[in-house]
């Protein structure tokens, strides 16, 4: 890959992280991304989930891909395979910017939860604080879509 692609995919994987931190996420760029085995991923999500950042011109880039997913929640992308040849691999999932917010968010939620359940001198104040603060996060993710 020339230089120059490096630096565009670079700048597209330091937006991704914008995207996460604008939306209160952390998110940070994999160093090396691309470039050694042990690195994989471009983004690091909530220090915990892996994100491979491919980026294309609007003409053409992802349209088919965006006509298919409308307004749908998500979009399963199967790969058929061919007579003979074993059991189809398992399909890819895309799905809109809020409805991934919403899951990630809650996923968090759920373990902030969790974590609090465990703490004996948790109060009933602090679980309905993780619980209106995911409401909330929910409703306005639905008001975007």
């Amino acid at each position: 890959m020339g230089r120059s692609s490096k630096q565009k995919g670079a700048a597209y994987e330091l937006r991704i992280v914008r995207n996460h931190e604008d939306a209160g996420l952390g998110a940070r760029k994999v160093p090396l991304s691309g470039a050694l085995a042990e690195y994989p991923g471009d983004v690091v999500i909530a220090d915990r989930w892996l994100g491979e950042v491919k980026a294309r011109k609007l003409a053409n880039g992802f349209k088919k891909v965006r006509d298919w997913l409308g307004s749908n929640d998500f979009l399963f992308l199967q790969e058929i395979a061919a007579v003979g040849q074993g059991m189809s691999p398992k399909p890819i999932v895309a799905m809109s910017w809020p409805r991934y917010l919403t899951m990630v968010r809650a996923e968090l939620a759920l373990e902030a939860l969790e974590a609090t359940l465990d703490d004996p001198s948790a109060t009933r104040a602090q679980f309905s604080e993780i619980i209106e603060g995911h409401k909330m996060m929910a409703r306005a993710e639905e008001g975007e879509r």
